[in-house]
């Protein structure tokens, strides 16, 4: 194993652990200001979605859309607000955990600016990247889950999946 892959398990294992931690107290937060019942119910729906997420079964994902349907407007809003928290503090944790990787490492360097010098190590003219650059947009994207942007965000880069030969483009043409 090498050791970026060993410092990227270890940097991912302190994320979980972070996020692990960030949820437990949210969890003591959510039982002390909304009592246990809000908590238990929360808590019933993770584990269950979780459950779907891992080993997909139409008949529980059925009978979790059936609880779902009974819960009252007030709680429904209130289990919103406690999901919203948590993906919020995920997201919050993740960013914090790039920051200090950043500020460690000393990479001053932007994903973009990786991507424009594969480019030119790809042989990819200049006046070719400028063109792609100046059609590129940037879209706010709204997920379930909003750290998936994040994870993903070097993984598809436009332009780096471009000039690697994996993505669906040809910069070079």
């Amino acid at each position: 194993m090498s050791a970026t892959v060993t410092e990227t398990t270890l940097v991912e294992a302190g994320l979980r652990a972070e996020i692990r931690l960030l949820g437990q107290l949210l969890g003591e937060t959510l039982r002390e200001h909304e009592g246990l019942p809000l908590y238990e119910l929360e808590e019933s729906i993770r584990l269950r979605t979780k459950a779907l997420r891992q080993q997909y079964d139409s008949t529980k994902e059925s009978e979790l859309v059936t609880e779902l349907g009974r819960i009252s407007l007030p709680d429904a809003a209130r289990l919103v607000r406690a999901f919203a928290t948590y993906f919020q503090l995920v997201n919050l944790a993740e960013l914090e955990r790039q920051a200090r990787s950043v500020i460690e490492t000393g990479d001053e360097v932007g994903e973009l600016d990786r991507s424009v010098a594969r480019c030119a190590e790809h042989g990819v003219p200049d006046a070719r990247v400028a063109a792609v650059l100046e059609q590129l947009e940037v879209r706010p994207v709204l997920t379930a889950h909003p750290t998936a942007c994040l994870r993903k965000r070097s993984t598809n880069s436009f332009i780096g999946a471009g000039c690697s030969g994996s993505g669906s483009r040809n910069l070079s043409a």
